[in-house]
């Protein structure tokens, strides 16, 4: 990639990449015609890079068609049984995600911790435990969310965004296995063993 301080815009050369002494006169129609190529250009290979991508898919697809095709019957097992602890791992880190916002919510409801801030702690704390979470939830606010393992630029950036944004910042959320969001603790009516099940049927032998 050309370096800025290195890059002639159209008014800055004779028109073979020789800079001129003095830059002419930005005529507006030059200005816009060039703004316009280069948002057209950036279009066309957004376009591009999504046919792309299409493709890549569309024969990662048949690839792994051809494969299963292929599969003895101890191969299909297999590879179900493991497609099975897969997703049970992302539910169960799902369960875990859930359990330390309902712990850090209750255990910070007195000092007026919303919901929002709550899941925002939640995706920062360490630890396997509920003590674990709180212990670091405590932490991180007593060190106003500003993560003592961050270059100080990003630590100064944080600070800024918690004065400014207050509670309203955008909660950090984790991703379902199937691509929708989270329940969060409220929403989850069902046992973890039955959502399991829904999501991932047992496999009749």
């Amino acid at each position: 990639m050309i370096e800025f301080e290195k890059f002639l815009a159209p008014w800055e050369h004779d028109g073979d990449g020789k800079a001129l002494d003095e830059p002419a006169e930005v005529e507006p129609g030059k200005l816009k015609k060039f703004i316009y190529d280069l948002l057209s250009d950036k279009e066309k290979l957004g376009e591009t890079v999504a046919d792309k991508e299409a493709e890549l898919a569309n024969a990662q697809e048949t690839l792994t068609t051809m494969q299963r095709e292929k599969e003895t019957e101890d191969e299909r097992r297999a590879r179900e049984d493991k497609e099975r602890e897969e997703r049970y791992a992302a539910l169960e880190a799902e369960k875990v995600e859930r359990d330390k916002v309902k712990a850090i919510s209750k255990h910070f409801k007195e000092q007026g911790i919303e919901a929002d801030r709550a899941e925002r702690l939640a995706g920062r704390v360490t630890g396997k435990t509920e003590k674990d979470w709180i212990s670091s939830a405590e932490e991180l606010v007593e060190d106003g969310f500003r993560l003592s393992d961050k270059p100080a630029v990003e630590q100064e950036r944080e600070q800024e965004e918690e004065e400014t944004d207050g509670l309203t910042s955008t909660p950090r959320r984790v991703v379902r296995s199937d691509g929708k969001p989270p329940k969060t603790a409220k929403e989850s009516t069902k046992s973890f063993a039955e959502e399991l099940d829904e999501l991932i049927p047992r496999t009749e032998w």
